[in-house]
């Protein structure tokens, strides 16, 4: 008898319609134990038996698209007081020398 193994969360839609921690954590590229402390804040819905963790790939995806949206709006905003109150990286790198 074979093995079992885990199916990882980047595989056909459909294959598993439910996602382990893990599964999840590995499609976030972040570490099991940060996954399970957005589950304790309340940051990604998820299902919970027998002490388990089960999570819909949809919301992790949202819950991906969230934290990507706010991570560029936050780069974007760095990048315009770098230029507009420090004259920018090319003038930085001019000071640093």
């Amino acid at each position: 008898m074979s093995e079992p193994h885990s199916v990882p969360a980047d595989e056909a839609e459909g294959m598993r319609p439910l996602l382990t921690t893990q599964q999840a954590a590995d499609l976030l590229n972040v570490s099991q134990e940060y996954m399970l402390r957005l589950l304790d804040e309340g940051a990604v819905p998820f299902i919970k038996t027998y002490g388990h963790h089960w999570l819909r790939r949809e919301d992790v995806l949202a819950y991906k698209e969230q934290r990507d949206a706010k991570r560029r709006e936050a780069l974007i905003e760095l990048m315009r007081f770098t230029e507009e109150e420090l004259g920018g990286y090319d003038e930085l790198t001019k000071e640093g020398k």
